[in-house]
């Protein structure tokens, strides 16, 4: 009986101590069991420190490219608010273009409805300076003819001059004063045409007449010396010494017939020029024949 209780005691204490191994074991297990998860979480915690680093540096470069987007943005919307400026810029241009472009159509046709006014005036006056033209050569012939009229009246005057200075070398004819009564020299007749020299002019007579005292001067009267039907004019023998003067009338006579009348253009003290107004032709009119003063 004491043999028993002594082998039970080792027994008891392997059990223990192989109890207790395998509590150990198992324990020894389970902490391997532990730091292998803790390893493969440490592990996974780093990886997720890893992911989550990149993660932030992936946010950081998603934020940096917000902001840059953001102010892209900004600069977009302003561009976009310069270009509607200039949008609305460009319809007010557009409708200032349109309002010009109205604006010089309508002076356009007012320019063109003014170049056709000027075009017509222009050759209106074209044609006027052609008529003035036209006029200025009839004007400067006529004056070229008168030139040549002037330079043959002188050179006719001339000759006349010389005729009146023949005449008046040659002996006076005779005065025939009316109102001496009784006097010889009164009822004396007239020279007679064959006492007037071949190739001279005879002179009318010079009448004085009194009026019972008062003197009554009759009109004056010639005759014509020359004529000279291709100028219209003719000379007569009375000059300023005679009372003659520019712008006297005298009427032409044959006989007693007026054949027609002539106007004083020219005086010297002897002789005058006279431009025929009123004749049939100047034709009729002929040396000798008479000129009297018209009206007083």
């Amino acid at each position: 009986m004491g043999r028993g209780p002594k082998l039970l005691v080792p027994l008891v204490a392997a059990v223990t101590v192989v109890g207790v191994g395998a509590v150990l074991l198992v324990q020894a297990q389970q902490l391997r069991a532990v730091k292998e998860r803790l390893a493969a979480v440490q592990q996974e915690a780093a990886k997720q420190r890893a992911e989550n680093e990149s993660l932030t540096q992936q946010l950081a470069g998603l934020q940096t490219e917000r902001k840059a987007l953001e102010e892209r943005l900004a600069s977009v919307r302003t561009q976009l608010a310069s270009a509607t400026g200039d949008l609305e810029k460009t319809r007010t241009s557009l409708a200032d273009l349109a309002a010009q472009h109205e604006q010089l159509t309508t002076e356009r046709s007012a320019l063109h409805v003014q170049v056709a006014t000027i075009t017509s005036e222009r050759d209106e006056a074209r044609l006027k300076s052609m008529r003035l033209e036209q006029r200025n050569d009839e004007a400067t012939r006529a004056l070229s003819r008168m030139r040549e009229r002037f330079a043959l009246l002188n050179r006719d005057y001339k000759q006349i001059s010389d005729k009146l200075a023949t005449l008046a070398s040659t002996p006076p004819p005779s005065i025939n004063l009316i109102g001496t009564v009784g006097s010889p020299e009164s009822s004396a007749p007239p020279a007679s045409a064959a006492s007037v020299p071949a190739g001279s002019v005879e002179l009318p007579p010079i009448v004085v007449r009194t009026d019972g005292g008062t003197g009554s001067w009759a009109a004056v009267r010639g005759r014509l010396l020359d004529v000279n039907p291709m100028h219209n004019f003719v000379v007569v023998d009375k000059g300023s010494q005679d009372g003659v003067r520019v712008g006297m009338e005298f009427d032409i006579l044959r006989g007693s017939a007026s054949i027609g009348r002539a106007t004083v253009v020219r005086v010297r003290p002897k002789l005058s020029a006279c431009d025929i107004v009123r004749s049939k032709t100047p034709s009729q009119l002929q040396v000798g024949d008479t000129a009297v003063q018209s009206g007083r």
